[in-house]
């Protein structure tokens, strides 16, 4: 599934700066993402730091997707004032 979300760049974003944080403790997120191995969730780690990556990007998302509703409805809000 997150391979197939890596082509949005609200998701790529996301897992990228994820990554960034995670290779200083020796974690590849991006590869444990875009692995082919159907096995790789079998180990606990990869599941969990799988899990809790969709976990922010949703977060991420949401955060960006208010941020625009929030903007574009100020300016509508503001003429009721």
């Amino acid at each position: 599934m997150g391979r197939d979300l890596m082509h949005l760049d609200i998701f790529e974003d996301s897992i990228m700066k994820s990554n960034s944080i995670l290779e200083r403790q020796g974690i590849n997120l991006y590869d444990i993402i875009m692995s082919e191995d159907e096995n790789i969730f079998n180990e606990v780690l990869n599941s969990f730091v799988g899990i809790a990556a969709m976990q922010v990007k949703s977060l991420y998302a949401r955060d960006i997707i208010y941020g625009i509703m929030e903007n574009q409805l100020t300016p509508l809000l503001s003429t009721f004032d």
